[in-house]
């Protein structure tokens, strides 16, 4: 067996295992707080506390069991996690008859990821009855098959930036040449990269800019409104991934924030301003409301951009892991003359995330307002460049988040948001304006990119330097260049090393639990109240990394408030010792597996230990 398959199947067991003992501490403790809620002798304080607990472990068990965020709802038959599925791309001179002869010879269905990619013959196949061993051998067969292009478990990635707030008061300009848009002087990061000078000579007029993201506001959607200062932006093909419709509606909010960076309509007296604001968005939704996608999505709407006359692909996402069926369809754009940029990662470390990390695309760090590295970037050899993304710590620092008008909780509004989300258009958007002046191919872009970035001292952290819109659309403006140049070829997977964290923290998650169990096993009313916690909160936060990875959910102000509210409530000790546990384990989990600010979530992680055991105290 490879150390492949060893790892998927010790994930899997103790995946199961933790599933099967978090039911049966989830069922001790529901029993318990039954017999507390039907006891008519018990204070009526007693009974709407453990109401309140029945209902709250309840929801968190049926999460934990069931996952119903990871249905796709593009395909009925779907009901089992992109996880049970295979993404299979076969080469497209096979005929659809050779398809089914494939899924037929390997005892699986092929059905394509959308009407989109039946050309392309990217197909899915639901393995959700196969164990982890044997899904890790059907899928290593698979790519062995010469019929076969690239295979993948069908895994999720994410967003790569978040809100921060809305409203600042208007600063003075920092440039004399501005345009007229009210909001524009509190947009730092427009000035910082040189766009009044670059807008003298371009404007991205022409240039297709393809957002693969959670969508775009650009139509009034049910009672989800249309972002007002994105009326005066074209669009062009959009197409939804997840329901297979020809609309691109934004449910989320973050990419109606990134296309608005790259072409928000500028000069209109309202709003804001966008880097390459006569640019047409090619709007392409392959992120659910909760910020998450498959890679089947992902490499599909790749590919569809290049076969629909997109010249530049932003994406404002990812994940840890390399994908076969990304990585071509990446290389497919890129040969097709396609510039492909991407966030480099929200990790705060060494290791920039894929498809960032793949050499067809431009791996894009972000910086603050003062042009350095911002805590939460990721970093590496394959970044290319660096751009403003934002650098907000603390509520007196939000204006030094990227402003764009976007929709969040079905209103019209404009918000800070950061991340490298928000640095990749900002790149994403001056490859447009190169693209105009003169230099069309992904090689001559990036060259240009990186010829006229501001030096900085650690190509790591910044790549070639902090990108220059001015420098870079005078530069292509000078020479007309036409350059074509391509990457060198490289093989299907990359040869940097993909970390594998799941087994790990796993594992820390096993120790905490482990811990609040020996440390309370003379007392048995503490660790029955407490281990369904535990496990529940742990499992939750393993299984829903993704989702789980922001400020309200990692913090430990949570289990604080828990503390402090009931803590004189002695029958619930043990549900307190359980909660703070959990929230410790799960942090711990989370930065282990690289979901977030490690330094962050870890510190809160000690923080909750240090609660659980308060709590433990008589």
């Amino acid at each position: 067996m490879t150390p492949r398959l060893r790892i998927t199947g010790l994930r899997s067991l103790l995946n199961f295992l933790w599933r099967l003992f978090g039911f049966i501490g989830a069922v001790l403790g529901l029993r318990r707080w039954w017999r507390t809620l039907t006891n008519s002798e018990e204070p009526r304080s007693a009974r709407l506390t453990a109401a309140f607990f029945l209902l709250l472990m309840t929801t968190l068990l049926v999460l934990s069991l069931f996952r119903p965020y990871a249905l796709r709802a593009h395909r009925p038959e779907a009901t089992a996690s992109a996880a049970s599925e295979l993404v299979v791309d076969l080469r497209d001179d096979l005929s659809l008859r050779a398809v089914r002869e494939v899924g037929e010879e390997y005892g699986v269905k092929l059905v394509p990821n959308s009407p989109e990619a039946v050309d392309e013959r990217l197909m899915l196949a639901d393995v959700s009855r196969l164990s982890a061993a044997r899904r890790g051998e059907l899928l290593a067969r698979l790519r062995a098959d010469s019929r076969v292009e690239a295979a993948d478990e069908n895994f999720e990635m994410q967003l790569q930036g978040w809100r921060i707030g809305a409203e600042r008061p208007a600063r003075a300009a920092t440039s004399e040449v501005r345009p007229n848009d009210p909001r524009y002087p509190e947009q730092w990061h427009l000035n910082l990269i040189g766009m009044p000078r670059a807008w003298e000579k371009a404007t991205g007029k022409g240039c297709v800019v393809a957002v693969i993201d959670t969508g775009c506001a650009f139509e009034k959607k049910d009672d989800i409104p249309a972002a007002s200062d994105l009326k005066g932006t074209k669009y062009t093909k959009p197409f939804d991934f997840i329901t297979n419709t020809k609309k691109a509606y934004d449910d989320h909010g973050h990419g109606t924030h990134v296309a608005g960076t790259i072409a928000q309509a500028t000069n209109n007296g309202h709003g804001c301003a966008g880097v390459a604001y006569d640019a047409t968005i090619m709007p392409l939704k392959v992120l659910t409301a909760h910020g998450s996608g498959t890679v089947a999505d992902i490499a599909n709407a790749v590919e569809y951009a290049a076969n629909n006359g997109a010249n530049v692909i932003n994406m404002s996402l990812g994940g840890p892991r390399a994908a076969q069926v990304l990585a071509k369809a990446c290389r497919y754009a890129n040969q097709r003359g396609v510039t492909i940029v991407c966030a480099a990662g929200n990790s705060g470390r060494e290791g920039v995330g894929y498809p960032a990390a793949y050499p067809e695309c431009i791996a894009v760090s972000s910086v603050g307002p003062d042009g350095n590295l911002a805590f939460y970037s990721s970093w590496g050899e394959q970044v290319c460049i660096a751009a403003p993304g934002g650098n907000y710590r603390g509520e007196a620092e939000k204006h030094q988040g990227v402003l764009q008008n976007t929709v969040f909780n079905k209103q019209d509004v404009f918000e800070f948001w950061q991340g490298t989300s928000m640095a990749s258009p900002h790149a994403a958007g001056v490859a447009a304006l190169i693209w105009q002046s003169g230099v069309k191919g992904p090689g001559g872009i990036r060259a240009k990119l990186r010829e006229t970035a501001t030096p900085k001292d650690d190509p790591k952290k910044y790549g070639a330097g902090v990108i220059n819109a001015a420098a870079a659309v005078g530069a292509a403006s000078a020479d007309q260049a036409t350059s074509q140049a391509q990457p060198a070829a490289t093989p299907s997977l990359p040869t940097y090393p993909v970390p594998a964290r799941g087994p790990l923290a796993f594992g820390v998650a096993l120790l905490a639990l482990a811990a609040v169990l020996l440390g309370q096993a003379k007392r048995a009313g503490f660790w029955l109240g407490g281990v369904a916690p535990v496990l529940l909160l742990t499992c939750v936060a393993t299984g829903f990394a993704g989702r789980l990875v922001t400020p309200v959910a990692g913090t430990a102000v949570w289990p604080f408030l828990a503390l402090v509210g009931l803590f004189g409530v002695r029958g619930l000790r043990g549900v307190l010792v359980g909660v703070c546990a959990g929230w410790c384990a799960g942090a711990a989990a989370l930065a282990l597996m690289g979901w977030g600010p490690t330094a962050w979530l870890l510190a809160n992680a000690a923080v909750a230990g240090l609660l659980a055991r308060i709590a433990s105290r008589d």
